[in-house]
């Protein structure tokens, strides 16, 4: 049976067409039109399109060391048996206010009803989930599936068997080595801008918008940097950029690190968003507008566009 070493981490993603390729920081703002698209059956009856929900699997994933296998460095896992693995809590954020679900809550449930809960919270977008540590595991079970209508789409499965280490987060400050310290730069986009750059020159191999690990010093969170996870980051708390070399002779994944001094659990709201391109709102509003590491990137990516003459799509 095959089996391999693996970096186990706090992340969900849907199971479906978008999640098996591999995503760019480029596709940072169709990241809702995509969510919708995977969670929405598109349909047309008598030349007239409709949409109906459709039920969202999900899947987590693991980062396969050295190799791979048959050609691919992810391996999809159960959310149940990941969040089970790391202790991890669900942390679901409203307008209300935060709501922690410990990992007790989690155990108690089958993985059907933690899949259907995970899929309904990931749907509203103010999910996080959060471990205080990452682990090497061994998994075994390994298979390629491939998608019934397209056999050209497919990905490998497996089982986590055994935790074979643990790195909480100064075991994975220590495992990584420093890129940039944002913290030393005042002006926002410039440190947005840093946070591009380390994500575009170190991209990692993952799937749907998953671009590296977000560590919340102060409350030893650990957590995947997503467009929504993205809005919880204040861009004055961003400490260090970090990225771990999770590889052997030339094999493997980059993993890029956002060291930052806490999460800010909060909704956003999405006056940011909006004013992003009115011209006379960026004077009067850019600190407010800029907070947020999810309102920087959108305008650095829209410089980025400018400045090469076109789009990145």
């Amino acid at each position: 049976m095959p089996r391999h070493r693996a970096l186990i981490i706090p992340v969900i993603c849907p199971l479906d067409g978008y999640a098996i390729g591999y995503t760019s920081i480029h596709h940072f703002s169709t990241f809702q039109e995509v969510k919708h698209a995977a969670s929405h059956e598109q349909l047309l009856i008598n030349w007239k399109h409709f949409e109906k929900p459709k039920k969202v699997s999900l899947g987590s994933f693991g980062i396969l060391y050295h190799e791979g296998f048959e050609g691919h460095t992810i391996v999809f896992l159960n959310p149940y048996e990941v969040l089970v693995t790391l202790n991890a809590k669900v942390v679901i954020v409203t307008d209300e206010g935060v709501k922690v679900i410990d990992n007790d809550y989690i155990r108690k449930m089958n993985w059907k009803r933690t899949c259907s809960f995970l899929a309904h919270q990931w749907y509203s977008g103010n999910i996080l989930i959060v471990s205080e540590f990452v682990a090497e595991a061994i998994v075994d079970g390994l298979r390629i599936h491939c998608e019934p209508n397209d056999p050209t789409s497919c990905y490998c499965y497996g089982r986590i068997r055994r935790v074979i280490n643990k790195m909480d987060i100064d075991s994975v400050i220590k495992r990584s080595r420093a890129i940039a310290l944002p913290h030393v730069v005042n002006d926002p986009l410039k440190k947005a801008r840093m946070v591009l750059d380390v994500l575009m020159y170190y991209p990692p191999r993952w799937p749907w918008f998953n671009y590296g690990l977000v560590l919340d010093k102060s409350r030893k969170w650990i957590t995947v940097l997503n467009p929504d996870v993205s809005h919880y980051i204040e861009t004055d708390h961003i400490l260090e950029l970090r990225v771990i070399d999770y590889v052997e002779n030339g094999y493997g994944n980059y993993v890029p690190v956002i060291v930052t001094r806490r999460l800010t659990l909060t909704q956003p709201g999405l006056e940011g968003v909006e004013a992003i391109f009115d011209v006379g709102n960026v004077g009067k509003h850019i600190n407010k507008i800029y907070s947020r590491l999810s309102n920087a990137l959108l305008r650095v990516l829209a410089d980025f566009e400018l400045s090469i003459g076109g789009s990145l799509w």
